[in-house]
């Protein structure tokens, strides 16, 4: 074909509307094919005439990615996981390399399995020195990065980068289906050589590269060979930029003229150092790109093609050149400057142009072309990125042309292309790859690809390799041609760059097809394995010897292929008879006949059948048998069978069957010397040489003819039309049989389309369904629409026949049972697939065909067909009939009675003789038959049971897949990840967005195509009307059970288990994962619709969320109360006006701690008995709702497990396990326990979790087990709930004596924490819930023993009142608590906890988003932060409540974390110690749930605050010391810490200054030299206070002894101290009083009465307008005891602070009026 002038009509029509704006499917649909083509094919003319050459100048990368074949080597013994993760491996890395090389403007040209070749297009030569300095640049960093690429698997992935630079040309290669592009040119021959020069890590680069460069910015390595230069790395230089390129562009414009020095050492002078000014890039860099993305969005943001060919250089575009704007560089200016004369502006005015002439292109059209027509087929059905990707046998044929240099390269390889295109195309191949970059000019081909998979993939290989190395040995200017051929399991799908990337295979049989070409040049070579999958003749093959392969071990025989030519002339081929009978087909037969009789009986009747079935249903055995019934009745028959190569021989079946017409009419092919058709024809016959190419004549034209205008086309039909009515009426009716019919040539269906119009003529035809759906031609089309074609359907045999059909294959008289199960199971009624079976059974010796001789036993457990199906038939004269597909020879039992014991044991060893063995020499048996039948058994060491499904077969099944439509296909393979049954809801959340709302009508297709069937039993009670069923059955060609309004089937499931595995295997290992979690998770939305309906203790679960929030809110105001004696209001605006009720009826007050007794009204109670019962529902079994759930438990654990989510699979089976309890199902929840516990036990080794977390599960275990125990009435099981409280921390007393003490101290505990910790509000996790179970299941059972049972419910009262947990956990507490209280007689203690309950029960309010909540908290924090800051206490106090309600609301911990501190500073303050400890009880349960080590200290030191101003606080100084000096240990301060740890230290120091213990104090005080800070804030400043603070008591009783010397030294300290915190305090005055306070203490020591007085009224003074009420106390207790009393007193505090820790607790939140502690004055001995 000669694609000058050809080859280009579709694309011309395309471009005429190229003033059309691109519609938005077309824009969809390019953005998803850009990524897999370069910008050159983007901007590419796609209207010139093929072949067409653009030439370039360029710089050019060749990587070479080194440690690929170790890789492929290494994955390959993980079978298919390997080779995923081999592609993972690979495409992580040249994504990595992709991204270095698109982020310096680059465009990769070409992927190359492991190597890149990657281009920088520049307009003008003088840009080009500055290119090759950003490629150089680039090339570093790669090496930089990822020069040592470590794997998984321990091989080291490192990269060889070859650079040139100079012209290079791209030829545009191909037809009007399928175009590639070749790269050609000095600049690709030198990157060549570079690589080829390059060891790992290398940088090297070529004569004309180097010359280029700026060289004094490199340090080099001269090459052996004394021209390329390997870079090794950035120097420094002093010359300027332009200057260093003017030179290099001086030095290669001389090189050019002159190129004898090839010394590179002699190309630049000495090398001066100085520091560059780094490169940057502009921004805003002009770019036709940029611009063309705002316009119709051809490229990604990430890839700019040419980018320097716009911003440095000009673009040719047919011939029209741009020249760029320009671009001023400095390397002093960081920044781009563009210049715009009115020269530049014409230059703009034709780059506009050209954007407009891209624009107008249909790029989507022209790009279809460029890429592989599996992957455009995906494209186009919407199918996202991933799932182009998939693993799949394929075979793989690498193909190295060595060229001449002396040809016209471009028309050369238009030629090679031409004859490899049309060889693979024929034989349903697909070509990937052209390149000529690495070994020379080199195809890729494969077969198997999705759409293109065909059984005989491997012979069409091989065949294919063969003709194409016949035909292109005789191609002038092609000197060699080497091939090599391999199938095997490879990763078909998408290598490199998300923006940037293409179609490929990987895999160890790929890498092995390359080099099997490689080293066996001039032949057509392949493995062993593709060897025997082929099944070709032997004599096609000759053994080589096998060389050694790089990086390949253990490549097995390698064989040449040598394909036998001989034919004379080409012949479609016969169809094959059959020696046995026809097996199930009687409905077709029956059809056939009545066409027979019709044909026979109205010779005017036209009607014709095509049978469609898809392959191997038995179509060419059925044409066999209709062929002998229509012979017997004396009609002609015609019959031939075109193979997939025939479709590419024009007229080649229409010949034949002309050919044949004539010969049965008694006349010969040359039509014009029979006398006969040359009456007949008339005028015509001087027409008869059109016919000479068709009937193979040689008929000459007649002089007349050449002056008469007509159409050769329909000269011919007219002449063919007369021939075969000529030839009918000297024969009887005819029968024309075509197996294999959609192998048919395109002209041959133009002549078929005129005999289905002629009489005495019946087209039987047989097809596959594909092309009934889509027809390959519009001839095509016609038959299969003409009303007179009847097209008939044939299913699969029906599997009674199985057994019989068995039996023919192998010749025998019966097969075993087991057998015909499992071909029942696997061969789902299609023949050949059974054939496979089999065959694949015998070559693995696990079927063993022997001859009956009578012997007892031999035919137990087998199946007998009836002998008329097993009974050769009569052979159609004169032809040879198939007697036995698998011609097995039977193994002979010999009758020598002598070898009859060897016989004997032979039988033995097969398990087919009684247990008492043969005694040879004992009589012989008279049962033996004469003429013994052939048996078929299963070998003795075989299990049939376990036999695994052969590859051939997985083969057959994904060839049947490939033949539907790629959206069917994508719909396969997501439904095989939910096994055989595939609910079409839980399928529609497993598919992509784009075929979401196809799922109903693909569904349907693949129910009418027998890959599903509906999977709903048959409901028997279910009465429908036999006219209803008609009517069904007519309206759908599938049988669906399903009760739904819906059209579908709602439950369809695989239709054999092999479809599904297949289609499963056919997934990537990560796709498969991605699809378990999303089945999974629709799972589990499953489940919570039904867990929704069931009270989340009953399956052991942990409370919803939102339950738990609003009970976490709900708490938090019950015991808010009225704490707030400001700015609190009770929120009861939505609560309905009837269901409220009076808050003053309930008082709930913390009065210093203590809680006073509540008192209601027993009217009060009925609105709170009215909000309880608003929602209520009516009560409801759970038992079915827990039913429906238990199967939705084996999916979960199925897909959580397959998705590798190990504590999802534990959890869903822990579930299941309470769920089993509750339906008491106790057996089958210990089945559960036990899986579960080896699943933790394997966890537990695996993988580092928190140990809390697995005590947690073990003690759930262990806590199930003992239940469902219990309940079965083993003791034993109430010790494992003991035991798995104890592992919860929940140790129980096991002696008498200790069981009294535990009892008392649980009542101690509880009296504390029901009495005065109300507040706690503690959300509860995981632990403290399963603590809460555990404690619920023991109190449960204690059923005679009181003590113990009351010791459970203190112990689940104290555990959980005061933390806000779930309601139930509540009602449980307090009910066991009530129950005990009441079995006690306390009914005064049991009414208040009923009082309680009901009031925790009552209260509900509604409020904004936690969201919200936190972003007002934050505001009102800061803001009272500010106030406090600026001493505006007031102000400080009323916000910081504000904030704090919203963020103990909200359970913002890390706001509270933040916060609360400030808000216990401002209580303090304002003198509220009881808001203190409640905004402390709120900081600790922020810090605990934050995990805050910061809040933390910020608890304990307010906690150290409140003893030091004689309060007590919420913890004892002995815990806040204890914390404090681990905490102040740690090395890992942060920076936010500085404060906090100078803050907690000092407080604790002055705690011991007060008690005199000074060596404590110095041990604390020290830390002031590691944690003082310089920052001004209202923490560094009170730390520092603090400070001042213990020196003042340190001088205080220095100058009470008389230690002169100390007394000066703290003096000066302490005035510079004053004077730093003075002027520090002007930005937070509210320390002020505190300053000046200690400030009048400090002059007091000094003996100064007067100013220390003053000082101090100063100090109240500004005390009392700040509103700080705490120091205004302290400062009016001092001024008395100082000035008035003139005598200190702490002994009462000093008593207070020394109290046991024990007896501390009971006087938690009290205030002590007495006991402020006075900074003591001197006493003088």
């Amino acid at each position: 074909m000669n694609t000058h002038t050809t080859g280009n009509t579709v694309i011309q029509q395309q471009h005429a509307h190229a003033n059309d704006a691109m519609d938005e499917e077309s824009m969809s649909k390019l953005k998803k094919m850009k990524p897999h083509v370069p910008g050159i094919i983007i901007f590419a003319d796609h209207s010139r005439p093929l072949p067409w050459t653009v030439t370039y100048h360029a710089c050019v990368i060749f990587a070479d990615v080194s440690g690929f074949t170790a890789l492929c080597e290494k994955y390959s013994t993980m079978q298919q996981a390997g080779i995923d993760q081999l592609t993972r491996t690979l495409n992580e890395y040249l994504s990595a390399l992709v991204d270095e090389i698109l982020g310096s403007d680059g465009d990769i040209l070409k992927f190359a399995g492991d190597a890149i070749l990657a281009i920088w297009r520049v307009g003008q030569m003088e840009e080009l020195p500055s290119t090759v300095d950003k490629v150089i640049k680039c090339c570093i960093d790669i090496q930089t990065k990822c020069g040592e690429w470590n794997t998984d698997i321990g091989v080291k992935l490192t990269v060889k980068l070859g650079v040139s630079a100079g012209e290079m040309s791209i030829t545009y290669l191909g037809n009007d289906e399928y175009r590639h592009y070749v790269e050609l040119g000095p600049a690709v021959t030198d990157v060549n050589v570079a690589e080829n020069l390059c060891h790992s890590g290398y940088v090297v680069l070529s004569q004309g590269a180097w010359k280029l460069c700026n060289q004094p910015m490199y340090n080099i390595e001269t090459l052996e060979d004394g021209i390329h230069v390997r870079i090794l790395g950035l120097k420094v230089i002093k010359q300027q930029l332009n200057e260093a390129t003017s030179d290099a562009i001086r030095r290669y414009s001389a090189s050019a003229a002159s190129s004898t020095d090839k010394n590179p050492k002699g190309l630049h002078g000495p090398l001066v150092y100085v520091t560059p000014a780094p490169p940057e890039r502009s921004n805003k860099q002009f770019s036709l790109f940029s611009a063309g993305e705002e316009i119709f969005n051809i490229l990604p943001n990430e890839v700019t093609p040419f980018n320097n060919s716009i911003t440095e250089g000009r673009i040719n575009l047919e011939g029209s050149t741009i020249d760029p704007p320009q671009v001023k560089i400095s390397p002093d200016v960081k920044e781009t400057t563009v210049g715009l004369g009115s020269k530049n502006l014409a230059k703009f005015g034709k780059l506009k142009k050209v954007v407009q002439t891209v624009t107008g292109m249909r790029l989507d059209l022209a790009l279809r072309l460029y890429i592989l027509p599996p992957v455009m087929k995906k494209l186009d059905d919407g199918q996202p990125l991933q799932y182009l990707s998939e693993m799949r046998q394929v075979s793989i044929v690498f193909m190295n042309l060595v060229l001449n240099e002396g040809q016209d390269v471009t028309k050369l390889l238009q030629r090679i292309f031409e004859i490899v295109y049309s060889n693979v195309t024929s034989m349903q191949g697909c070509l990937n790859k052209l390149f000529l970059f690495d070994k020379g000019c080199t195809y890729l081909v494969i077969f198997g690809l999705p759409g293109y998979k065909h059984d005989q993939d491997c012979a069409h290989a091989l065949i294919c390799s063969g003709r194409m190395k016949k035909t292109l040995d005789k191609v002038p200017g092609v000197l060699r041609v080497s091939i090599g051929v391999t199938t095997g399991t490879t990763f078909c799908g998408v290598v490199g760059h998300p923006q940037r990337h293409e179609y490929s295979v990987i895999g160890r049989k790929v890498n092995m097809a390359a080099r099997l070409m490689m080293h066996y040049p001039d032949k057509v070579t392949c493995d062993d394995s593709i060897f025997q999958a082929s099944r070709l003749p032997l004599t096609n093959f000759d053994i080589l010897i096998t060389k050694q392969m790089k990086g390949l071990r253990d490549v097995g025989v390698i064989r040449e292929f040598i394909e036998h030519f001989e034919q004379a002339a080409r012949i479609p081929k016969s169809i094959p008879n059959f020696l046995y009978p026809i097996l199930g087909r009687e409905h077709e037969i029956k059809i056939f006949q009545a066409k027979l009789k019709k044909l026979e009986e109205e010779e005017n009747k036209k009607e014709h059948l095509i049978l469609s079935g898809a392959a191997g249903v038995g179509k060419t055995r059925l044409l066999n048998h209709l062929i002998n019934l229509a012979s017997k009745q004396n009609f002609i028959v015609i019959s031939c069978r075109p193979d997939l190569e025939d479709a590419a021989f024009p007229d080649l079946l229409a010949s034949h069957i002309m050919r044949t017409l004539l010969t049965n009419a008694g006349f010969s092919n040359h039509v014009g010397q029979e006398p006969a058709i040359l009456e007949a024809l008339g005028q015509e016959k001087s027409y008869l040489y059109v016919l000479n190419d068709f009937l193979g004549t040689n008929e000459n034209m007649p002089p007349s003819a050449s002056k008469v205008e007509f159409s050769h086309v329909e000269k011919k039909k007219e002449l063919l039309q007369k021939l075969v009515e000529l030839s009918l009426t000297h024969s009887r009716a005819t029968v024309i049989v075509i197996d294999d019919a959609h192998n048919t040539d395109q002209s041959s269906w133009t002549f078929m389309n005129q005999l289905i119009s002629i009489n005495k003529i019946f087209l039987l035809m047989s097809v596959r369904p594909s092309m009934v759906d889509r027809p390959p031609c519009p001839e095509a089309f016609k038959i299969i629409d003409n009303t007179n074609v009847n097209i008939h359907e044939m299913g699969n045999l029906h599997l009674k026949y199985i057994a019989p059909l068995a039996c023919q294959l192998l010749d025998v008289v019966c097969i075993p049972k087991d057998l015909e199960k499992i071909l029942h199971e696997r061969s789902l009624g299609v023949p050949t697939w059974c054939l496979e079976l089999l065959r694949d059974m015998l070559n693995k010796s696990v079927l063993q065909v022997i001859e009956d001789d009578g012997t007892p036993g031999l035919r137990d457990a087998t199946v007998t067909p009836n002998r008329a199906y097993i009974t050769p038939s009569l052979i159609v004269s004169g032809t040879e009939a198939i007697s036995s597909v698998l011609r097995v020879s039977a193994t002979k039992l010999n009758k020598d009675a002598s070898q009859e014991g060897e016989s004997m044991q032979f039988l033995a060893d097969l398990g087919y003789l009684p247990e008492s063995p043969y005694v040879p020499g004992s009589k012989k048996r008279t049962s033996v038959i004469e003429k013994p039948d052939r048996i078929v058994v299963f070998n003795k060491k075989v299990n049939p049971h376990d036999l695994p499904v052969p590859d051939i077969m997985k083969e057959l099944v994904i060839s049947r897949l490939d033949s539907m439509q790629s959206a069917d296909q994508l719909v396969v393979k997501c439904a095989s990840v939910l096994g055989m049954s595939v609910p079409l809801d839980v399928l529609e959340s497993l598919l992509p967005k784009a075929l979401k709302h196809k799922v109903q009508m693909i569904a349907k297709r693949l129910l009418e195509n027998k890959i599903f069937l509906c999977g709903t039993p048959v409901d028997t009670t279910r009465y429908i009307s036999p006219a209803k069923k008609a009517k069904e059955k007519q309206s759908v060609k599938y049988e669906c059970h399903c009760i739904t309004d819906k059209p579908v089937c709602q439950m369809p499931c695989f239709v054999n288990k092999l479809h599904q595995q297949a289609a499963y295997e056919i997934l990537l290992d990560n796709q498969r994962v991605e699809l378990h979690a999303k089945a999974a998770t629709y799972y589990e939305l499953m489940a919570d619709k039904l867990r929704n309906n069931i009270p989340y203790y009953l399956l052991a679960r942990s409370p919803p969320y939102f339950l738990q929030e609003a009970v976490d809110k709900h708490q938090e105001l019950m015991s808010s109360g009225s704490r707030h004696q400001k700015g609190k209001r009770k929120r009861t605006e939505n609560i309905p006006a009837d269901d409220k009720y009076d808050d003053d009826a309930i008082e709930h007050r913390n009065r210093r701690g203590r809680r006073d007794a509540l008192t209601i009204y027993n009217e009060d109670a009925f609105p709170m008995v009215r909000s309880i019962l608003l929602g209520a529902k009516p009560m409801q079994s759970v038992g079915h709702y827990i039913q429906q759930l238990q199967p939705l438990y084996d999916k979960m654990v199925y897909h959580w497990e397959m998705a590798k989510k190990p504590w999802m699979v534990i959890d869903t089976r822990l579930e299941a396990t309470a769920a089993a309890i509750t339906t008491k199902n106790y057996r089958q929840a210990l089945l559960i326990i036990q899986e579960t516990e080896k699943m933790l036990a394997q966890r537990t080794e695996t993988e580092e979790e928190p140990d809390r977390q697995i005590e947690v599960y073990q003690a759930k275990l262990l806590r199930l087990r003992g239940k469902a125990r219990y309940l079965i009435g083993d003791p034993n099981g109430y010790t494992l709930i003991t035991h798995a409280a104890s592992i919860l921390g929940l140790k129980q007393p096991k002696t008498p004596h200790k069981m009294r003490m535990h009892l008392m101290k649980l009542r101690l505990e509880f009296t504390l924490t029901w009495k005065i910790q109300m507040d706690r509000n503690i959300v509860s996790s995981m632990r403290m819930l399963e603590q809460g179970y555990c404690l619920s299941d023991l109190y449960s059972m204690d059923k005679d023993q009181k003590d113990i049972r009351f010791t459970h419910a203190l112990q689940q009262f104290t555990l959980l009142t005061g933390q806000a947990v779930h309601l139930h956990q509540f009602i449980t507490a307090y009910v066991a608590l009530i129950e005990c209280f009441r079995e006690r007689g306390n009914i005064s203690q049991s009414g208040h906890l009923e009082v309680e309950l009901l009031e925790k029960c009552a209260k509900r309010h509604e409020e904004l988003s936690s969201e919200d909540r936190s972003i007002l908290a934050k505001v009102y924090a800061e803001s009272c932060v500010m106030s406090l800051q600026k001493g505006e206490l007031e102000k400080a106090e009323v916000i910081g409540q504000t904030a704090a309600e919203i963020i103990a609301t909200i359970h913002d911990w890390s706001a509270g974390s933040q916060y609360t501190p400030y808000f216990g500073f401002v209580s303090i303050m304002r003198n509220k110690f009881e808001s203190c400890v409640d905004s402390l009880r709120q900081l600790r349960r922020s810090a605990q749930l934050a995990d805050n080590r910061n809040a933390k200290a910020w608890y304990h030191t307010l906690c150290m605050e409140l003893m030091l101003l004689g309060e007590n606080p919420v913890e004892s100084v002995q815990n806040c010391i204890a914390f404090a000096t681990t905490y102040l240990k740690q090395c890992d301060c942060m920076a936010n810490e500085m404060s906090t740890r100078y803050y907690l230290a000092m407080t604790i120091a002055l705690w011991y200054a007060r008690k005199e213990k000074w060596e404590s104090t110095q041990l604390w005080f020290d830390y002031w030299e590691i944690f003082e800070t310089d920052e001004c804030s209202f923490y560094s400043l009170g730390a520092r206070a603090r400070k001042i603070e213990v020196m003042l008591h340190s001088l205080s009783k220095a100058v009470e002894i008389g230690n002169k010397p100390v007394v000066r030294q703290l003096k000066a300290v302490l005035t510079g101290e004053f004077l730093l915190l003075s002027t520090n305090l002007k930005q937070v005055p509210c320390l002020l009083p505190r300053c000046y306070h200690l400030k009048a203490y400090f002059l007091l020591l000094k003996g100064y009465k007067f100013l220390a007085r003053i000082i101090l009224s100063k100090a109240l003074s500004i005390a009392e307008k700040q509103g700080n009420l705490q120091e205004k106390h302290w400062i009016s207790n001092n001024k008395a005891k100082w000035f008035v009393d003139q005598f200190t007193d702490n002994s009462k505090w000093n008593e207070l602070t020394e109290t046991h820790i024990l007896d501390w607790k009971l006087y938690l939140g009290r205030r002590h009026g007495n006991t402020i502690y006075t900074p003591p004055l001197p006493v003088k001995a």
